[in-house]
């Protein structure tokens, strides 16, 4: 029990010491209120089934991210703080067994992330059952199965990532055929029969048969145990080599070293390029779902789709900023003859450039998938060029270079969160009425004006390195 408390501890201690204990506790306020407002609106939008089906897929992804962050997510860790400060790593040092260490390792997050995503949902959820046409017995039942998702999707999780420090060749085999699977057998998958009876805990919330609930908890138990015992910490300290990526040149200028450096650091880290692959195939899998959903209720054209899928690419494609930020501190430069204002146009430019080409080709893609017209493609560049800039810059301008720590504080995320909420929702509105003359011109004009915010916000950016220093 001590060492879970420990674990607890310093959770909350690399989060809330570098955004604030309040600023940091918010955030789970901020989540309760976003979560409010969903399961106030959703009834009257599409149908209880449904809802709770998307609700249920929802909290299973959850699990799988936060999973999947709490082991990969050390590989960052370790490079900010080193690998002696965190009582992951104690069984080297200590009398505890490294299973101990691990078994507390997941009840810990299952605790931490559970108080900060799953019960604010929960109490949202029933809290809207009193003004609302949802059950309010079956919302008692999504008090557990919820739960139960958010716990199948982090132990599966865990169990894959387990699987990766062991035998990364066959763990990488089986998420590409899983994700090969996933876009051959969607249509297959969307049939409610079977996405319904998919999900052991929606299947027990569905249907109240106990079958599903055993067949749900003895999967999370089987799923944890094996976790447990197959688990090894990866020792990061033991040299490593890797061949040269770049020739050597005589001239070399400040921007160009920079950029070099950070490809440098995303191809050595854990996943190397492919996890950028994986940051935009992932949410536009999520997408397609709620899309083949939404097509139940609403009727939307392929170029519709298109211009919908462009305004998600955009938004995913200013994640390739974080994830070009997540191993540097700006401390470390504070002894090198270099200003803040090289390091984030180093970071900006090549945040674009990668963004920019990623986003085109998933688009390109997308068109083939949904045999769309030249001149919705047209039309999707340049609104995948607008919400990608305006994104980029809006994270860049409210978080500076730590985006990845400061998106936990509740007031930047509330900022965050109201810059882009508007822009997105009206961009989603339009392309369900594409296409037609109006809407296409208000998708134009809405993009052009996105692009020239943020050429202001871009200009603001590089006129005041000095807030952004005093940001980090």
């Amino acid at each position: 029990m001590s060492l879970f408390k420990q674990l607890l501890r310093e959770e909350w201690h690399i989060h809330a010491s570098i955004v604030g204990n309040t600023s940091f506790a918010l955030f789970a306020l901020v989540v309760f209120g976003l979560c409010l407002a969903f399961a106030f609106v959703a009834p009257y939008i599409i149908t209880h089934t449904q809802m709770m089906s998307f609700t249920h897929y929802t909290f299973l992804v959850f699990g799988l991210m936060i999973g999947a962050f709490g082991l990969g997510g050390r590989e960052v860790l370790n490079r900010r703080f080193g690998e002696v400060s965190f009582l992951a790593y104690s069984s080297r040092t200590l009398p505890i067994g490294l299973h101990t260490i691990f078994a507390n390792f997941i009840i810990k997050d299952i605790v931490y992330y559970s108080a900060f995503l799953v019960i604010p949902f929960s109490v949202a959820l029933l809290a809207s059952a009193a003004i609302t046409p949802l059950p309010f017995m079956r919302v008692l039942v999504s008090l557990l199965t919820l739960p139960l998702s958010f716990l199948l999707g982090l132990s599966l999780s865990f169990l894959i990532s387990t699987l990766y420090t062991r035998a990364q060749i066959i763990a990488q085999a089986l998420l590409i055929i899983a994700v090969v699977l996933g876009f051959v057998g969607i249509t297959f998958f969307l049939s409610e029969s079977i996405y319904q009876n998919a999900l052991g805990p929606l299947a027990f919330y569905l249907t109240l048969n106990p079958t599903y609930l055993v067949l749900t908890l003895c999967a999370i138990g089987a799923f944890l145990l094996a976790a447990t015992l197959l688990f090894s910490f990866e020792h990061f300290a033991l040299a490593k080599s890797y061949p040269s990526l770049f020739g050597r040149q005589e001239k070399h200028s400040l921007l160009r070293a920079f950029i070099i450096k950070d490809l440098i650091d995303l191809r050595r880290s854990q996943g190397g390029f492919g996890k950028i692959f994986f940051s935009f195939l992932i949410p536009l899998m999520i997408v397609e779902v709620m899309i083949r959903v939404l097509l139940n209720i609403f009727s939307v054209s392929n170029d519709g789709l298109l211009i919908l899928f462009s305004v998600v690419i955009g938004i995913t494609a200013s994640t390739v900023y974080n994830w070009l930020t997540e191993f540097d501190l700006i401390d470390k430069y504070a002894f090198l003859p270099v200003s803040t204002k090289s390091i984030l146009r180093a970071k900006t430019t090549l945040a674009y450039t990668i963004g920019a080409t990623s986003g085109s080709f998933m688009l390109i893609i997308s068109v083939l998938f949904l045999n769309a017209s030249i001149e919705a493609f047209l039309l999707g560049l340049l609104v995948l060029s607008g919400v990608f800039a305006y994104t980029t810059n809006t994270l860049v301008l409210l978080t500076g270079l730590s985006p990845n720590i400061l998106l936990f504080d509740a007031k930047i995320f509330m900022r965050y969160i109201l810059f882009l909420a508007p822009v997105i929702i009206w961009m989603m509105f339009l392309s369900f009425a594409h296409p037609n003359a109006q809407s296409t011109l208000l998708l134009g004009a809405t993009s052009l004006v996105l692009l020239f915010v943020s050429a202001i916000m871009g200009y603001a950016i590089r006129a005041s390195p000095q807030r952004i220093q005093l940001i980090n």
